[in-house]
């Protein structure tokens, strides 16, 4: 960000300081300093009334979204410089939308604003994803399952595949489940797209479903010293299960696991179970 702010004084032209501006900006935000990002995307914004990369950035910030009044004023930024045939802005509305109080009531303008930016561009995986998490919210299970097949039929993109199959895994439906795993597969490999499916599981709470994939075989090879590990813990903790507590301790190890976090497990497993040895 320091050699950036330099050059930008190297730069005459404005487009081009803009672009470093811009990437300045973007780069605090990465090293975690959100209020300095801020107020750089806010400069930019400010002395460019018709920049949208400022604007749509803004609106990715919680900070920015936390103030509906602010929110929408960007968003109104952006349909002035977009237009009517505009993405941006309708894909930032629909997020303004389904975060206000009032979400219910706001539901079906945001299911037409973000239809909309699909239909004009289906390779664009964010607005599949906050339709198919209002679908979700709303308990339109269905309609959540449609909106990622479709999704994740037209851009591959793995961010949805992993929505539609935690959504899947919630319902029981492994078979469904282990379908969509092989397609995942062709884009990330075997191992990695079974490890991705313990890691859902747990991630979720459903340990038991963990536990179901890891003893099919397949998913088991592929599952990490720290899923095993998690595995040892969680075994214990809800099933009060020592023996098999220790049979995943003794896979994590086996997986590779540090000696020291295979020790530090143990100690609190037999300390739950008030067996020290």
């Amino acid at each position: 960000a320091e050699l950036l702010a330099a050059g930008l004084e190297k730069v005459s032209d404005n487009a081009g300081k803009r672009t470093l501006r811009l990437r300045r900006a973007v780069l605090l935000l990465a090293a975690g300093d959100v209020a300095a990002g801020r107020q750089a995307l806010e400069g930019i914004a400010s002395e460019y009334p018709s920049d949208v990369d400022s604007r749509a950035l803004l609106l990715e910030l919680p900070s920015v979204m936390a103030d509906a009044s602010v929110a929408q004023r960007y968003v109104d930024d952006l349909k002035k410089i977009e237009g009517d045939s505009g993405l941006n802005w309708r894909y930032h509305q629909a997020r303004v939308a389904l975060v206000s109080r009032d979400w219910q009531t706001r539901y079906d303008e945001a299911l037409t604003l973000l239809a909309y930016c699909i239909n004009a561009d289906p390779g664009w995986s964010g607005p599949v994803l906050l339709l198919g998490g209002a679908h979700e919210r709303r308990g339109d299970f269905a309609n959540a399952e449609a909106t990622y097949k479709s999704g994740f039929r037209l851009t591959g993109d793995l961010a949805i595949g992993d929505r539609l199959l935690a959504l899947l895994q919630r319902q029981r439906r492994f078979v469904d489940a282990r379908d969509l795993l092989q397609r995942m597969e062709q884009a990330i490999g075997r191992r990695a797209a079974a490890a991705r499916q313990i890691r859902l599981a747990l991630d979720g709470g459903r340990s038991s479903d963990a536990r179901s994939l890891l003893e099919l075989g397949a998913a088991g090879e592929a599952a990490g010293p720290g899923e095993l590990l998690r595995l040892a813990t969680l075994t214990y903790a809800e099933k009060r299960d020592l023996e098999g507590a220790m049979s995943w301790l003794a896979k994590a190890e086996a997986a590779g696991a540090e000696p020291i976090a295979v020790a530090r497990g143990r100690s609190a497993i037999l300390d739950a179970a008030g067996k020290f040895d």
